[in-house]
């Protein structure tokens, strides 16, 4: 387990994210938006990456489960969904991990924000967006002209804690 990339996603986003957003007088920037969680855990990646705590291993892994959501969307199998991912050279355990995440529960498709988020964060930075504005609380990019209008309202609060592979 590499704990610096682990500190980075979890502490780095999500509670910084979910500390500054108790901090507003709008308890839902704690809770998220609707939109925020591409946003949340696209970043996670994107910080990963940035501060070198990623590998293609990794981005290979996180374009896996979106395979497998997609899959089960698909009303593939569970074997079926095991066979295309070995195709794609996973080993057999490798596979089996992935198709029994997409398929617990009766289904976790969850996992495709991921891969969907990092490209909206990765190409939000291409564009020199403000990543401040994004730790008000739990919002999604989407939100970004919202928020900033009520931050210059002053119904918002700036972020208190940014982490510094930010500042």
């Amino acid at each position: 387990i590499n704990l610096r990339g682990l500190a980075i996603h979890e502490v780095g986003v999500h509670v910084l994210r979910a500390a500054n957003g108790y901090r507003q007088p709008l308890k839902i920037f704690a809770i998220g938006l609707p939109t925020y969680l591409s946003t949340e855990e696209g970043l996670s990646m994107y910080f990963e990456e940035i501060t070198g705590n990623t590998n293609n291993e990794m981005l290979r892994n996180y374009a896996a489960r979106v395979v497998a959501v997609d899959s089960l969307l698909r009303d593939l199998t569970f074997r079926k969904t095991f066979e295309k991912l070995k195709s794609y050279n996973f080993s057999d355990e490798q596979a089996w991990n992935l198709t029994l995440r997409a398929f617990r529960g009766g289904g976790y498709i969850r996992d495709h924000v991921y891969l969907e988020g990092y490209i909206q964060v990765k190409d939000f930075a291409q564009k020199k967006g403000d990543f401040k504005a994004l730790y008000v609380g739990k919002i999604g990019i989407k939100d970004l002209t919202l928020v900033k209008d009520l931050l210059k309202k002053g119904i918002l609060r700036e972020a208190k804690y940014i982490p510094k592979f930010i500042k």
